[in-house]
């Protein structure tokens, strides 16, 4: 285990930029941890400082997960988890199966979800495991993760459309839809999905994709010639 004291006179998140718009088991030796012993309070909330050895890659997902810690992905550094107190790291030395990490999620049974470039990867507090024993699903690079209020498994992957998985089976969404960023066309790709109050699932697409409601039952197109990164449902 590698400890690195924070310096509490250097700004953080330089060390984590945001540049998005967010069945094997392993054991292993514990994560890289990094402590700050003294946290500077800014109102409410602490300031995250840098420290030597912590993350200089792009942050590309954030958390909160219901005990109120922070998770972070980030483009080839694994993932870091913030506690309040300290920063740890973990990478593919700790069980993550790729270090380029797309999104994270929790699901209902508190387990924490995290995209990756060779699929999903599930960590239940103790140990990472894959989320699917197919190695065709585990050479997925994913890009966005969704849980409906079913408790379905919504999820993006790149140049291979949308799948839904409700426990048992999975689905490709809508594959023989015409429209391509539902099939495997590297043009098209969703970057983003979620539900909204109504129960509405969202997909949004860059490179002239557009934005995508789907009820249930009818899909709906909406600005086709805009690019989308991500949905936010307001209050």
């Amino acid at each position: 285990m590698n400890i690195h004291f924070l310096n509490t006179n250097h700004l953080l998140l330089s060390l984590l930029f945001f540049v998005t718009s967010c069945n094997g088991q392993v054991k292993t030796d514990p994560p890289q941890v990094i402590i700050n012993q003294q946290i500077p309070i800014e109102g409410d909330h602490p300031k995250i400082v840098r420290t030597q050895g912590a993350s200089s890659g792009n942050l590309t997902c954030a958390l909160e997960d219901r005990d109120g810690n922070l998770w972070f992905s980030t483009d080839g550094e694994g993932v870091y988890h913030f506690d309040g107190k300290s920063f740890t790291n973990f990478t593919s030395k700790d069980g993550l199966f790729n270090n380029t990490t797309t999104t994270i999620i929790q699901d209902k049974s508190g387990h924490i979800l995290i995209g990756t470039n060779a699929g999903i990867c599930k960590y239940d507090g103790k140990i990472f495991s894959k989320y699917f024993e197919s190695d065709t699903l585990n050479n997925l690079r994913i890009i966005a993760l969704l849980e409906d209020r079913d408790g379905n498994i919504w999820f993006s992957a790149m140049n291979k459309g949308v799948y839904r998985y409700d426990g048992t089976k999975l689905s490709h969404f809508l594959y023989n839809y015409k429209h391509p960023i539902f099939a495997d066309k590297q043009e098209k790709m969703i970057s983003d999905i979620i539900q909204d109050k109504k129960g509405n699932i969202w997909f949004s697409s860059f490179n002239r994709g557009g934005a995508w409601q789907y009820d249930g039952k009818t899909l709906t197109h909406f600005l086709p010639s805009a690019d989308y990164y991500s949905f936010f449902e307001d209050e």
